[in-house]
C-alpha cells in the first residue's frame, strides 16, 4: 500500500505582511524599498525615508505612506507644486493595493503587497476508500397470471396451510419460464398531440432589446461626462499651478534684483565716502599752497580733488583762481625778465 501524504497544518501564529515600493521608471530605476515603519516619507530632501536626489521635478517633501490598524496602506500628497498620480489618476490621498502604480516628478513606483493571512490553506487529501463487494442482483418474482403458453391463467398459491391428508402439488411442474422483455422502440406521438405555439413577434423583440439597452446607454453617457469633467478639472488645476509657478519665479527674480541694487548702492556709497575723504584732503592741501602763493602745486591738488569728487564746488572755484593767479605770476616774471 502507498503511504498517505498528509499536508502540514497552518501555523497557529499569523505571518507578517510584507510591503515594498519598487522604482520602475526615473533616475532611480531599479531601486527597491521594503516598508517596515508605520509612516514612510518620500522626497528629494535627505531627511526622508526614501530619498530621490536625482529627480529634479520631485519636491523636497513629496508624499507619505501610512499603515493603519487593519494592515492597509495608503498614500497622501504633501507637495503644493507637483501632484501625485495613482494608476494615472491625480489624487491627494488614496488607498494602495498590490500592483498599484504611483507617479510623481519623473519617477514611477510600483506598490507590492503580500498578506499571508488572507491565503487559504488546502485541506489534507482524504484516504482512498476501500473497494466494496458488488451487491447481488435482485431476484425477479414469478408472474402469477401467466402460464407456459402465456395466455391461460394459473391458480395462485394460497397463503393458508393445506388440510391434513392432502398432498401438495409439485411446484416444479407448474414453473413458468420468464419471458424476455419487450425491447421495441416507443413510437413518436402523432401530429397534433401537442398544442401549437406561435413564434414571438419580431417587433416585440426589438422593443425589448431597445428597452434593455437604454439604461446601458444612459450609464455610458454619465461615465463619459464624468471622465470629461474630471479631465477638464485636472487641466485647469495644471494651468493654475503653472501660473502660480510663474508668479513665484517672477517674485524671486524681483527680490534678487532688489538685493543686487541695494548691494550696488552700498558699494557706491562706500566708494563715494572714501573718494570724498581723499578729495577733501587734496582740497585742504591745495588751499594751503594757494595761500602760500605756490599756485602750480595748488592747481595739481585742486585737479586731484576734482577727479575724485566732481561735485566739490569750492575745489572748482579755487582751481580757476589758482590758474588765473599762476598766469599773472608768469606774466610778471616775463616782464621782469625783459627789464632785466
Amino acid at each position: 500500500m502507498k503511504p498517505i501524504q498528509k499536508s502540514l497544518p497552518p501555523p497557529s501564529y499569523p505571518l507578517p505582511a510584507t510591503a515594498r515600493l519598487k522604482i520602475i521608471k526615473g533616475p532611480h530605476k531599479g531601486a527597491s524599498y521594503k516598508l517596515v515603519a508605520g509612516k514612510i516619507t518620500i522626497g528629494r530632501s535627505s531627511d526622508n525615508d526614501i530619498v530621490l536626489t536625482n529627480d529634479d521635478k520631485c519636491s523636497r517633501k513629496q508624499a507619505i505612506v501610512k499603515l493603519d490598524s487593519h494592515n492597509n496602506y495608503s498614500i497622501k500628497d504633501l507637495s503644493k507644486r507637483s501632484s501625485i498620480k495613482v494608476n494615472n489618476l491625480v489624487k491627494m490621498e488614496s488607498d494602495l493595493q498590490d500592483g498599484d502604480l504611483i507617479q510623481f516628478g519623473s519617477s514611477v513606483l510600483q506598490f507590492e503587497f503580500k498578506n499571508p493571512q488572507k491565503t487559504t490553506h488546502a485541506s489534507p487529501p482524504s484516504a482512498a476508500p476501500h473497494p466494496t463487494a458488488p451487491s447481488p442482483a435482485p431476484v425477479l418474482p414469478l408472474p402469477s397470471s401467466v402460464n407456459a403458453s402465456g395466455n391461460n391463467p394459473v391458480p395462485a398459491i394460497s397463503a393458508t396451510p393445506p388440510a391434513p391428508g392432502r398432498h401438495l402439488p409439485d411446484l416444479k411442474q407448474n414453473q413458468i419460464p420468464l419471458s424476455e422483455p419487450n425491447l421495441q422502440p416507443t413510437p413518436f406521438p402523432p401530429q397534433g398531440a401537442y398544442p401549437y405555439t406561435p413564434p414571438l413577434n419580431p417587433s416585440k423583440k426589438k422593443r425589448k432589446q431597445k428597452k434593455s439597452s437604454l439604461p446601458r446607454i444612459i450609464l455610458l453617457i454619465i461615465i463619459i461626462g464624468g471622465v470629461w469633467l474630471f479631465t477638464e478639472d485636472t487641466e485647469q488645476k495644471k494651468e493654475e499651478a503653472d501660473k502660480l509657478r510663474t508668479l513665484m519665479d517672477r517674485e524671486e527674480t524681483v527680490k534678487t534684483l532688489a538685493e543686487l541694487k541695494e548691494q550696488e548702492m552700498e558699494k557706491r556709497s562706500k566708494n563715494a565716502l572714501s573718494n570724498y575723504k581723499h578729495a577733501q584732503f587734496a582740497y585742504t592741501r591745495g588751499i594751503r599752497d594757494y595761500r602760500k602763493g605756490i599756485y602750480s602745486r595748488a592747481i595739481e591738488s585742486f585737479r586731484v580733488c576734482k577727479t575724485l569728487y566732481p561735485q566739490h564746488e569750492l575745489c572748482a572755484t579755487y582751481l580757476q583762481k589758482s590758474q588765473v593767479k599762476n598766469q599773472q605770476l608768469i606774466q610778471a616774471w616775463m616782464v621782469a625778465g625783459k627789464d632785466y
